[in-house]
């Protein structure tokens, strides 16, 4: 239990500080680092069996992807997104923490933030016509080669997979800029 709650808390100053350098550079895309905080909190929250921080985390880390793949200049509703999904995560990870039972309000909260966050990742992926899902895949299994590497004492990296995905998958109601922010 005790794990699961330092592991969160330090996925989510990742995150924070993550969201900081984007406040205050907005030429900056979501780093790996704040990917894989994400990815991490919907990995160990799904395993111990709290749904609503999974989905949230998980809806979180694609968007993240999406954003990252897109570059900057990133779509103005993006701060204020990401800022109010973290801080809902942070929100379900103190009801985990505390062992209260999460409010519905929050829950609502969190449901309408994966909302969110998943029109951000598809209008992202609608304007770098390429697949979040797909691209995170991809990164997982570059980290994962670039670790068997390592643990092989290999020295040459694992060069970056080529990432798309028809521009025809892409949902038609996202192809004006934050239409469905």
């Amino acid at each position: 239990w005790c794990i699961l709650v330092e592991e969160a808390a330090e996925h989510l100053a990742t995150l924070d500080h993550g969201l900081g350098l984007m406040q205050f550079d907005t030429q900056s895309a979501p780093s790996a680092a704040m990917i894989r905080a994400s990815h991490t909190l919907c990995g160990i929250h799904r395993t111990a069996g709290f749904e609503p921080v999974a989905g949230i985390a998980k809806s979180l880390e694609l968007a993240l992807t999406a954003l990252a793949q897109h570059g900057a200049p990133l779509p103005s509703a993006t701060q204020p997104l990401l800022a109010g999904a973290v801080a809902t995560l942070r929100d379900l990870c103190a009801d985990v923490a505390e062992r209260r039972v999460t409010l519905p309000f929050l829950l609502q909260e969190a449901r309408d933030a994966q909302g969110h966050l998943d029109a951000l990742r598809q209008q992202a992926t609608v304007d770098d016509d390429f697949d979040a899902e797909t691209a995170a895949a991809h990164a997982a299994a570059r980290d994962d080669e670039a670790q068997v590497a390592a643990e092989m004492g290999a020295t040459a990296a694992v060069p970056p997979a080529e990432v798309t995905a028809p521009h025809a998958l892409a949902p038609a109601f996202l192809t004006e800029p934050e239409a469905a922010l």
